[in-house]
């Protein structure tokens, strides 16, 4: 059976991703059989959520305290400032609401709904435990720059989970990840992975991609829900390209609040069309993982 492992940067994409992740999630169980979790992943992802939960608590508080005008004597006396001030604090009052609900996600696990799918994850699939060669290994691997590196010097969490998923995988393996330092030296790891076996086992590392969707379609499983969220976010991408192309701009408007109306959040503050992702993700990085980052503008949130 080919072992699908998923990479702590595509799990943390759930906190805020503007499609139905949840959904997602739920397909992903399904497929319970295929997937392996390392360790360190486990660690990665229970270590970062809070990040992630802080940087959408702060996303709700900056954008309620936007609803201001300029305000004076004459303005208040118009028609419609009773209107517009009733509507502005029923807008706090509902963010006050959202935050409050996200700080106790932070405070008690078994409230936050991600953390919920992702433990029942982790009780269902193979779970690859971290042991004393692994870190050796691992450590080792750090201080002669064999891939998968990092770019922090301080840190061995890439090198950490490959040599568990080397050590611990015994049939053909998928990786579904965004970490370039995985998908660039592709070729590289399939040759050790391939090498490191046992005589009577043969096994091939068959893929790296960062989609859920090709991973699971390479095995003859269909995903609908997360074929959907990764077709949403290639159709939003094409939008931002043709408005590049200085299209005709009434008609890139309306196209891309079509897609916008179809998506619950997690979009581009700055070019209002590329979905948030997380960049400069290495596990051991801690807050540093809470950095988001839009493929189709190039917007980085550092906050």
């Amino acid at each position: 059976m080919v072992k699908i492992y998923i990479d702590t940067n595509i799990f943390l994409d759930f906190y805020q991703s503007g499609k139905d992740r949840l959904g997602v999630f739920r397909e992903i169980h399904e497929q319970y059989k295929h997937i392996v979790l390392a360790e360190q992943t486990i660690d990665e992802f229970l270590r970062n959520r809070i990040s992630r939960l802080k940087i959408l608590k702060k996303a709700i508080q900056d954008t309620s305290s936007g609803y201001k005008i300029y305000e004076t004597a004459l303005i208040r006396e118009l028609p419609n400032f009773d209107e517009w001030r009733s509507a502005r604090d029923n807008v706090g009052s509902i963010a006050k609401e959202l935050v409050q609900a996200l700080e106790k996600w932070i405070d008690h696990t078994e409230d936050d709904p991600v953390l919920i799918e992702f433990n029942q994850l982790r009780k269902s699939c193979e779970v690859l435990n971290t042991t004393s060669s692994c870190y050796e290994r691992a450590m080792r691997r750090k201080a002669l720059g064999q891939p998968p590196t990092s770019h922090k010097k301080d840190t061995i969490g890439d090198q950490l989970i490959w040599e568990t998923l080397l050590d611990g995988v015994h049939e053909d393996l998928i990786i579904v990840t965004r970490d370039h330092t995985f998908s660039e030296h592709q070729p590289i790891l399939k040759k050790e992975f391939a090498k490191i076996q046992s005589i009577l086992n043969k096994r091939e590392l068959l893929l790296v991609t960062g989609s859920l969707n090709q991973a699971f379609e390479s095995i003859g499983e269909h995903v609908p829900n997360i074929e959907a969220s990764e077709k949403f976010a290639e159709e939003a991408k094409e939008i931002f390209v043709s408005y590049n192309r200085n299209e005709d701009f009434d008609k890139i408007m309306k196209m891309l609040w079509k897609k916008m109306s179809q998506n619950d959040g997690g979009i581009c503050p700055k070019c209002h069309v590329g979905e948030l992702l997380p960049t400069g993700f290495e596990g051991s990085d801690g807050d540093e993982a809470g950095w988001l980052y839009c493929g189709n503008c190039g917007y980085e949130n550092l906050d």
